[in-house]
């Protein structure tokens, strides 16, 4: 087993053997430990935390993050799938975690500022979308921008952080994506679809929704700050316009943004 990061110590045989038995009383069928094997290796010194090696999952390693909350007593712990223990760190090494990024800030202008976004966005409604905001060495913040914030383990490294949301049915915004409703076999897609734009308004960054609704209306909406106002254009046109004053830039893969 690798050296635990700062915050994490491995959990004796017998303290172990307890948790894990008062872990499985909490775990039912839906789980994706449920009927699975695992014991306890590690604990966050937070108390909220454990890690468990689990041979038979789909992942080998998951930390569970057990609420304090008093209405989440005997809820299920979350689970947060681990496929090294290398990423139970919170930085990671080299500049790997720039591999996939979407769109870079190439304008970095001191150690401070981030030096890539990403958008993730899960399209089946309630629609939600969270913005990863990547600095130097791979520290990172998870912010959300629609919905509710998603309850991350602590030490969670940024490799960690996308299988989650993978998991929770998230995928990378790089380009318009379908949305859709939770149906008997499965989700429908409505017809519509989201898109995001990041702008630069006299050297702040903004990010904008632009949903289409086929053969009604766009509406485009600021969804990283305090303007709960919506925009209804009845052309795409009036969209582009729109967004071109805000000096928007289309989110496809990756962007490098300048200026």
């Amino acid at each position: 087993m690798v050296d635990l990061p700062e915050g994490w110590r491995r959990a004796g045989r017998i303290e172990a053997w307890r948790l894990g038995r008062n872990m499985r009383r909490n775990i039912g069928s839906g789980h994706v430990l449920a009927d699975i094997d695992f014991k306890i290796v590690a604990l966050h010194q937070d108390g909220d935390d454990f890690l468990v090696a689990a041979d038979e999952a789909p992942a080998p390693y998951y930390v569970l993050h057990v609420s304090r909350r008093k209405e989440a007593a005997g809820d299920a712990p979350a689970a947060y799938p681990l496929m090294d223990l290398s990423e139970l760190s919170g930085e990671e090494n080299g500049e790997d975690y720039l591999e996939d990024t979407q769109i870079f800030l190439l304008d970095q202008k001191d150690a401070t500022e981030p030096v890539a976004l990403e958008l993730w966005v899960n399209p089946v409604a309630p629609v939600r979308c969270e913005k990863i905001v990547i600095f130097s060495g791979g520290a990172f913040n998870v912010v959300p921008l629609i919905g509710e914030e998603i309850r991350l383990a602590n030490g969670s490294s940024l490799t960690m952080v996308k299988s989650v949301l993978a998991t929770k049915g998230y995928v990378m915004a790089d380009g318009p994506l379908a949305l859709a409703l939770e149906g008997d076999s499965g989700p429908e897609e409505t017809g519509q679809a989201i898109s995001f734009w990041v702008g630069n308004e006299e050297g702040e960054r903004t990010i904008w929704s632009v949903l289409e609704t086929p053969g009604e209306e766009f509406s485009m909406q600021r969804v990283d700050g305090d303007l709960p106002s919506v925009l209804f254009f009845s052309s795409f046109e009036e969209v582009e316009n729109a967004l071109r004053n805000r000096g928007c830039e289309f989110v496809d893969g990756r962007v490098g943004l300048t200026g």
